[in-house]
Formats: structure tokens, C-alpha cells, sequence
């Protein structure tokens, strides 16, 4: 063998000291100098977009679901802190500040103008209670509590549901991300609290009796019923589902046809009840419904039901989400001629879009891809946010993309 002279390549290593800048070397030293860049210019977007690459490193698809989840409410959280309090918002910041002078025997089932506070809604007022006395009254601290209770039991809900998946952890938290930013109508959180909260646990109740865990099911949409008892509607139409039109997972038609006649004919009493009470639909505004966000949920459930063979990862879930969606959007077209009722009960349909939503995202990731899923994706749900942030009446002091590029947190 030729003798191979190591002092030559000894002296060529070492010579001026240190090595030569690979090219590998040079891409890792460029991006530090990015990061640090793009940290002083836009310390909010570094932060989320260093947490999510944190997250989609986990061990386990559980917790990168879990970490986005608390990102994105901790994210919309301090966005509703500089909300500017008008609309609802107005009704529930004064009795947050009212309940730091009253007990709560004082207030539950008392009237306070212009409303009586029921008794059979106490899970709100009692955290509002204990929240109000904790923070001398802090509405940033209201804000950004209303919004985690919100956020957090539907990512707990979503992740329940992509147990089965057998989704990387980087997918999982992009399909989180997708559902909640597309199923959770943000401008509803500082407005329609209590109906949000309701809706953000009757989700994770469905999820978590779906999948085996009925016991906690149970106890999850009697929360939900606790905090705004119109959740009954949409409840009656998934225990319709599960007990009696989907029981086995397998739509039966002709019962299907039988509960959809009984929630229309319910829906017409009720509406004839509230026209005959003396209900004034102008004596509260809960604003309006584009036509376009009727088209975006019937396109919505159209490819959920479309895309039934790719998901066979649901199991029972898929007949029993297009029978208990269609059950209840009967009832709702049943109120057309009751606004304010009309536009309560729709705003439930917020349970079963994110659901769907998590559940498309999952069957375009396996076809397709994350790559080539995600920037498209993302694109459209950070467009839908943003024109829902600027067609709203009231201001967050910007939209997602102002705050992304805020220069401070505070």
C-alpha cells in the first residue's frame, strides 16, 4: 500500500487555525443571524414559529396537538385583551365587575337589568366569580381566561379524535392549528361567551363519548348545558344520532326521514311559541350571517360526506357527525323567522365545523401531503380570520398579521 503522508493533510487542516466554512456551516451561521433578524423586527412571529417547529419535534403527536392548541388561544387570548369593550363584551365586563360586590347567592336567579341570570347556568358565573375576586376585577385576565375555555377543551377534543390517525407530530399540530383557526369563529368569543364555552365542551363531550369514554362524555355536555342552556338543541340532535338514526354507525334512512320531520316540527313550535310570547327580535342584535359562510359550511359538509371511504379512520364518528349536523340544521332553518334564535342556534354549527375541518385536513394530508397541503391551507384560513376581524364592529387594535409584526408582546 502507498504510505500516506499525515503530517501534509495535519498541516493543511490546521493551517491559519480554524477549519474552513463548510457550506452546511455557512446555511446554519445564516439562519441564527435570520432568526435574530427577524426576533428584533417581528418577536411575536419568531416565537410562534419557534414554538410550533418545538412542538412538531415532540415525541409523541398527543402533545405537539396539546402545545398548539395552548399557542393559539394564548395567541387569540392576548388579541381579545386589547379588545375594545363594546357589544356583549360591555354586558359581561360590568357583571364581572358587579360579582366583586356580590355573592354568588345574591346574583344566580336574580334580576339584574335588562336580564334575569338564571340558575340553570351557574359553570360561567361561578369561574366569573371566582376569576373577578382572584384579579381585583381584571378584564385582560377575563379575556384571556374566556378565550383558553374556548380554545383549549376543542383542541383536547380534536386530539381525541386523531388518536387513530397515525399522524407525525408536525401533521397533528398543522391539523390543529387548521380546525382551530377555521372552526372557532373568533370575533364570537368576546361576544357570545357563555354559547362559545358551551359549544367549545359540547364538542369535546361528543369526542370523548364517540371514542369510548362515556362516562366523561356525559359529564363534559352536562357542563355545557350548565353554561347556556340553548346547547340543549344541538345535544338533542347527537343523542338523536347516536341513539336512534346512527347506532352502530351505519345511517338507517327512514329513521333518519322520521327525526328530521320531528326536529323541523319542533323547530316551527318553538318559533310560534317565541312569536306568541311577545319575543322582540330587535331588542338584541347578534349581527348577521353572510351568504358565503351558508355556501362555505354546505361545501364543507358536501366534501365531509364525499370523502366517507378516505376516512374510515373515524369509525362510527362520520355517520354520526352528517346525521346529528343535519338534525340540528333542521331544527335551526325551522327559527328562519326568529332572527336573533335563528342566529343563536347556527352559531352551533361551529361544533361540527371544526370537527370536519380536522377531519378533511387529515385526508388531504395523507393524499397529498403536508408540503403541499399546508401553505395553501393556511393561506385561506388566515384570509378568513382576517376578514372576520375586519368586518366586525369592534377593534383588536389590528388583525392576526398586524400582531404577528407587533414589535412587543405588551
Amino acid at each position: 500500500m502507498p504510505r500516506v503522508d499525515h503530517a501534509q493533510f495535519t498541516g493543511r487542516r490546521m493551517r491559519g487555525g480554524r477549519k474552513p466554512l463548510t457550506l452546511g456551516r455557512t446555511k446554519i451561521v445564516v439562519l441564527i443571524f435570520g432568526c435574530l433578524f427577524l426576533g428584533l423586527v417581528a418577536p411575536v412571529l419568531t416565537l410562534v414559529i419557534f414554538g410550533f417547529f418545538i412542538f412538531s419535534g415532540a415525541r409523541r403527536s398527543s402533545i405537539a396537538g396539546v402545545a398548539t392548541g395552548v399557542t393559539v388561544a394564548a395567541f387569540f387570548g392576548w388579541m381579545n385583551a386589547q379588545k375594545e369593550i363594546v357589544g356583549d363584551w360591555v354586558w359581561y365586563t360590568e357583571h364581572y365587575r358587579l360579582l366583586q360586590h356580590l355573592s354568588l347567592a345574591d346574583y344566580l336567579g336574580h334580576y339584574i337589568v335588562p336580564f334575569q341570570i338564571k340558575w340553570s347556568e351557574p359553570v360561567y358565573y361561578s369561574g366569573a366569580f371566582a376569576l373577578t375576586r382572584i384579579t381585583h376585577g381584571s378584564i385582560s385576565a377575563l379575556a384571556v381566561v374566556v378565550t383558553a375555555s374556548i380554545y383549549l377543551p376543542l383542541t383536547l377534543g380534536i386530539n381525541t379524535m386523531l388518536a387513530k390517525s397515525a399522524l407525525r407530530p408536525v401533521e397533528r399540530s398543522f391539523v390543529v392549528l387548521m380546525a382551530l383557526l377555521g372552526g372557532v369563529t373568533f370575533t364570537l368569543t368576546t361576544q357570545l361567551v357563555r354559547q362559545e364555552i358551551a359549544s367549545a365542551f359540547l364538542a369535546l363531550a361528543i369526542l370523548q363519548y364517540v371514542y369510548g369514554r362515556h362516562k366523561l362524555g356525559v359529564l363534559l355536555a352536562a357542563v355545557a348545558v350548565l353554561t347556556h342552556n340553548s346547547s340543549l338543541a344541538p345535544l338533542a340532535a347527537c343523542l338523536v344520532a347516536a341513539a336512534y338514526v346512527a347506532p352502530s354507525g351505519k345511517i338507517l334512512r327512514i329513521r333518519f326521514a322520521i327525526a328530521g320531520g320531528a326536529f323541523i316540527f319542533v323547530g316551527f313550535v318553538a318559533a310560534h311559541a317565541l312569536s306568541t310570547q311577545g319575543y322582540d327580535p330587535l331588542s338584541k342584535n347578534d349581527g348577521s350571517i353572510g351568504l358565503l359562510v351558508f355556501a362555505a359550511d354546505a361545501a364543507l359538509l358536501l366534501v365531509f360526506v364525499r370523502l366517507r371511504e378516505s376516512m374510515s379512520w373515524l369509525g362510527p364518528l362520520h355517520a354520526f357527525l352528517v346525521v346529528a349536523l343535519s338534525l340540528h340544521v333542521a331544527f335551526t332553518l325551522s327559527l328562519v323567522n326568529e332572527p336573533v334564535p335563528f342566529l343563536r342556534m347556527y352559531f352551533y354549527v361551529e361544533v361540527f365545523r371544526a370537527i370536519m375541518i380536522a377531519a378533511i385536513t387529515v385526508t388531504l394530508i395523507r393524499r397529498k401531503s403536508l408540503a403541499v397541503v399546508a401553505v395553501p391551507a393556511l393561506a385561506l384560513m388566515l384570509i378568513y380570520c382576517e376578514l372576520r376581524i375586519t368586518r366586525a364592529p369592534y377593534s383588536y387594535g389590528g388583525g392576526i398579521v398586524q400582531h404577528l409584526f407587533a414589535p412587543l408582546l405588551l
